[in-house]
Protein backbone atom coordinates (compact mmCIF):
# COMPACT_ATOMS: atom_id res chain seq x y z
CA UNK A 1 0.00 0.00 0.00
CA UNK A 2 2.84 2.41 0.82
CA UNK A 3 4.15 2.07 -2.72
CA UNK A 4 0.85 3.48 -4.02
CA UNK A 5 0.86 6.46 -1.65
CA UNK A 6 2.81 9.61 -2.46
CA UNK A 7 4.28 12.28 -0.22
CA UNK A 8 4.19 16.01 -0.95
CA UNK A 9 7.12 15.59 -3.34
CA UNK A 10 5.31 12.92 -5.35
CA UNK A 11 7.57 10.15 -4.04
CA UNK A 12 6.43 6.88 -2.43
CA UNK A 13 5.63 7.34 1.26
CA UNK A 14 8.37 6.06 3.57
CA UNK A 15 7.45 5.24 7.14
CA UNK A 16 9.79 6.44 9.87
CA UNK A 17 11.03 4.39 12.84
CA UNK A 18 7.96 5.10 14.95
CA UNK A 19 5.53 4.25 12.15
CA UNK A 20 7.28 0.96 11.36
CA UNK A 21 7.27 0.24 15.07
CA UNK A 22 3.49 0.54 14.99
CA UNK A 23 3.24 -1.86 12.05
CA UNK A 24 5.52 -4.44 13.63
CA UNK A 25 3.85 -4.07 17.01
CA UNK A 26 0.43 -4.93 15.62
CA UNK A 27 1.79 -7.81 13.59
CA UNK A 28 3.11 -9.45 16.74
CA UNK A 29 0.61 -8.39 19.41
CA UNK A 30 -3.15 -8.25 19.69
CA UNK A 31 -3.00 -5.12 21.87
CA UNK A 32 -0.33 -2.56 21.04
CA UNK A 33 0.36 0.57 23.12
CA UNK A 34 2.21 3.05 20.93
CA UNK A 35 3.69 5.97 22.83
CA UNK A 36 5.15 8.56 20.50
CA UNK A 37 6.20 12.18 20.64
CA UNK A 38 4.49 15.00 18.84
CA UNK A 39 4.82 15.18 15.06
CA UNK A 40 6.06 11.59 14.69
CA UNK A 41 3.25 10.65 12.29
CA UNK A 42 1.32 8.30 14.56
CA UNK A 43 -2.13 9.41 13.34
CA UNK A 44 -1.13 9.08 9.69
CA UNK A 45 0.33 5.62 10.26
CA UNK A 46 -2.81 4.56 12.13
CA UNK A 47 -4.93 5.76 9.19
CA UNK A 48 -2.81 3.76 6.73
CA UNK A 49 -3.16 0.66 8.92
CA UNK A 50 -6.92 1.20 9.15
CA UNK A 51 -7.20 1.50 5.37
CA UNK A 52 -5.04 -1.59 4.85
CA UNK A 53 -7.51 -3.52 7.00
CA UNK A 54 -10.49 -1.98 5.18
CA UNK A 55 -9.21 -3.32 1.87
CA UNK A 56 -10.18 -6.76 3.17
CA UNK A 57 -13.89 -7.32 2.33
CA UNK A 58 -16.51 -7.04 5.08
CA UNK A 59 -14.10 -5.72 7.69
CA UNK A 60 -15.22 -3.50 10.57
CA UNK A 61 -12.88 -0.80 11.90
CA UNK A 62 -13.49 1.75 14.65
CA UNK A 63 -11.56 4.89 15.58
CA UNK A 64 -12.20 5.81 19.20
CA UNK A 65 -11.14 9.12 20.73
CA UNK A 66 -11.87 11.18 23.86
CA UNK A 67 -14.21 13.28 21.71
CA UNK A 68 -15.21 13.54 18.06
CA UNK A 69 -12.93 16.53 17.50
CA UNK A 70 -9.82 14.48 18.24
CA UNK A 71 -10.99 11.54 16.11
CA UNK A 72 -11.30 13.73 13.00
CA UNK A 73 -7.50 13.81 12.58
CA UNK A 74 -7.48 10.16 11.51
CA UNK A 75 -10.79 10.63 9.65
CA UNK A 76 -9.29 13.39 7.50
CA UNK A 77 -6.32 11.17 6.65
CA UNK A 78 -8.65 8.31 5.73
CA UNK A 79 -10.75 10.50 3.43
CA UNK A 80 -7.60 11.76 1.73
CA UNK A 81 -6.14 8.27 1.33
CA UNK A 82 -9.38 6.88 -0.11
CA UNK A 83 -9.46 9.74 -2.62
CA UNK A 84 -5.77 9.35 -3.44
CA UNK A 85 -6.17 5.64 -4.17
CA UNK A 86 -9.39 6.16 -6.13
CA UNK A 87 -11.39 3.76 -3.95
CA UNK A 88 -15.15 3.67 -4.50
CA UNK A 89 -17.48 4.04 -1.54
CA UNK A 90 -21.05 3.00 -0.85
CA UNK A 91 -21.35 5.72 1.77
CA UNK A 92 -19.18 8.51 3.11
CA UNK A 93 -20.95 10.60 5.72
CA UNK A 94 -19.32 13.14 7.98
CA UNK A 95 -22.64 13.53 9.80
CA UNK A 96 -22.88 9.81 10.58
CA UNK A 97 -19.10 9.56 10.98
CA UNK A 98 -19.13 6.51 8.74
CA UNK A 99 -17.36 5.34 5.58
CA UNK A 100 -18.44 2.17 3.76
CA UNK A 101 -16.32 0.96 0.86
CA UNK A 102 -17.63 -0.94 -2.17
CA UNK A 103 -16.31 -4.16 -0.63
CA UNK A 104 -18.64 -3.50 2.35
CA UNK A 105 -15.84 -2.81 4.77
CA UNK A 106 -16.62 0.10 7.06
CA UNK A 107 -14.95 2.48 9.48
CA UNK A 108 -16.74 4.43 12.20
CA UNK A 109 -15.66 7.34 14.37
CA UNK A 110 -16.64 6.88 18.00
CA UNK A 111 -16.35 9.13 21.04
CA UNK A 112 -15.83 8.12 24.67
CA UNK A 113 -18.02 11.10 25.56
CA UNK A 114 -20.89 9.20 23.93
CA UNK A 115 -20.35 5.72 25.36
CA UNK A 116 -23.60 4.42 23.88
CA UNK A 117 -21.93 4.66 20.48
CA UNK A 118 -19.20 2.25 21.61
CA UNK A 119 -21.44 -0.76 22.15
CA UNK A 120 -23.59 -3.00 19.96
CA UNK A 121 -21.14 -3.84 17.17
CA UNK A 122 -18.17 -6.12 16.71
CA UNK A 123 -14.89 -4.90 15.20
CA UNK A 124 -11.85 -6.46 13.60
CA UNK A 125 -9.62 -3.49 14.41
CA UNK A 126 -10.02 -0.67 16.94
CA UNK A 127 -7.78 2.39 17.13
CA UNK A 128 -7.86 4.45 20.32
CA UNK A 129 -6.49 7.89 19.47
CA UNK A 130 -5.01 10.19 22.16
CA UNK A 131 -5.66 7.38 24.60
CA UNK A 132 -4.00 9.06 27.58
CA UNK A 133 -6.42 12.00 27.37
CA UNK A 134 -9.22 9.63 28.41
CA UNK A 135 -9.54 9.69 32.20
CA UNK A 136 -10.04 5.98 32.97
CA UNK A 137 -10.12 2.64 31.20
CA UNK A 138 -13.79 1.97 31.94
CA UNK A 139 -14.60 2.66 28.29
CA UNK A 140 -12.19 -0.11 27.24
CA UNK A 141 -13.04 -2.78 29.80
CA UNK A 142 -16.81 -2.35 29.62
CA UNK A 143 -17.40 -1.18 26.05
CA UNK A 144 -14.51 -1.74 23.63
CA UNK A 145 -13.02 -4.99 24.88
CA UNK A 146 -16.26 -6.97 24.27
CA UNK A 147 -16.49 -5.66 20.69
CA UNK A 148 -13.20 -7.42 19.92
CA UNK A 149 -14.56 -10.83 20.87
CA UNK A 150 -16.80 -11.40 17.83
CA UNK A 151 -14.15 -12.07 15.18
CA UNK A 152 -10.87 -13.96 15.04
CA UNK A 153 -7.49 -12.21 15.04
CA UNK A 154 -8.85 -8.85 16.19
CA UNK A 155 -6.46 -6.04 17.06
CA UNK A 156 -6.50 -2.91 19.21
CA UNK A 157 -4.05 -0.02 18.86
CA UNK A 158 -3.60 2.66 21.50
CA UNK A 159 -1.75 5.78 20.31
CA UNK A 160 -0.82 8.72 22.50
CA UNK A 161 1.80 10.84 24.15
CA UNK A 162 2.17 10.13 27.90
CA UNK A 163 0.12 11.83 30.60
CA UNK A 164 1.96 10.75 33.74
CA UNK A 165 2.26 7.52 35.68
CA UNK A 166 -1.11 7.96 37.37
CA UNK A 167 -2.82 7.52 34.01
CA UNK A 168 -4.29 4.11 33.12
CA UNK A 169 -2.30 4.08 29.89
CA UNK A 170 0.92 3.80 31.88
CA UNK A 171 -0.37 0.53 33.32
CA UNK A 172 -1.30 -0.64 29.81
CA UNK A 173 2.16 0.32 28.60
CA UNK A 174 3.74 -1.77 31.37
CA UNK A 175 1.64 -4.77 30.29
CA UNK A 176 3.49 -4.72 27.00
CA UNK A 177 6.98 -4.62 28.47
CA UNK A 178 9.14 -7.78 28.54
CA UNK A 179 8.98 -8.18 32.32
CA UNK A 180 5.18 -8.50 32.05
CA UNK A 181 5.30 -10.82 29.03
CA UNK A 182 4.22 -13.97 30.84
CA UNK A 183 1.31 -12.21 32.52
CA UNK A 184 0.06 -10.36 29.42
CA UNK A 185 1.29 -12.31 26.36
CA UNK A 186 -1.12 -10.54 23.97
CA UNK A 187 0.16 -7.08 24.88
CA UNK A 188 3.09 -5.14 23.51
CA UNK A 189 4.32 -1.56 23.81
CA UNK A 190 7.12 0.80 22.90
CA UNK A 191 8.16 4.45 23.10
CA UNK A 192 9.32 6.65 20.22
CA UNK A 193 10.58 10.17 20.88
CA UNK A 194 10.62 13.04 18.37
CA UNK A 195 13.95 11.68 17.07
CA UNK A 196 12.13 8.79 15.37
CA UNK A 197 10.95 11.20 12.67
CA UNK A 198 13.90 12.32 10.53
CA UNK A 199 11.74 15.04 8.98
CA UNK A 200 11.65 16.93 12.26
CA UNK A 201 14.40 19.53 12.34
CA UNK A 202 16.31 19.58 15.59
CA UNK A 203 16.56 23.38 15.44
CA UNK A 204 12.76 23.64 15.36
CA UNK A 205 12.39 21.25 18.28
CA UNK A 206 14.94 23.17 20.31
CA UNK A 207 13.11 26.40 19.52
CA UNK A 208 9.89 24.84 20.80
CA UNK A 209 11.75 23.74 23.92
CA UNK A 210 12.47 27.38 24.78
CA UNK A 211 8.75 28.17 24.99
CA UNK A 212 7.76 25.15 27.12
CA UNK A 213 8.40 24.11 30.67
CA UNK A 214 11.02 21.41 31.12
CA UNK A 215 8.36 18.97 32.28
CA UNK A 216 6.01 19.68 29.37
CA UNK A 217 8.78 19.31 26.81
CA UNK A 218 9.83 16.01 28.37
CA UNK A 219 6.26 14.77 28.08
CA UNK A 220 5.38 15.99 24.59
CA UNK A 221 8.67 15.41 22.77
CA UNK A 222 10.70 12.98 24.88
CA UNK A 223 7.71 10.84 25.94
CA UNK A 224 8.56 10.99 29.63
CA UNK A 225 6.10 9.39 32.06
CA UNK A 226 7.40 11.56 34.91
CA UNK A 227 5.12 14.50 34.22
CA UNK A 228 1.66 14.80 35.63
CA UNK A 229 -1.74 15.00 34.05
CA UNK A 230 -3.36 18.45 34.31
CA UNK A 231 -0.04 20.12 35.03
Amino acid sequence: LLLELKDEDGLPVKFNESQWGMVNGLENHRFWVHIAGRRTGKSYAAAVLALTKLLEPNTKVAVVAPNFSLSTVIWDYLVRLIRELGLETEKQSTKDRLIILKNWSEVRLLSVENRVSLIGRGYHFVIVAEAAVIDTDIYFNQDIRPTLSTYKNTRCLFISTPRGRHNYLYEYFLRGQPEKGNEYPDWGSDIFTWRSNPRLQESEVMEAKKTMTKTLFAQEYECSWLSFENM
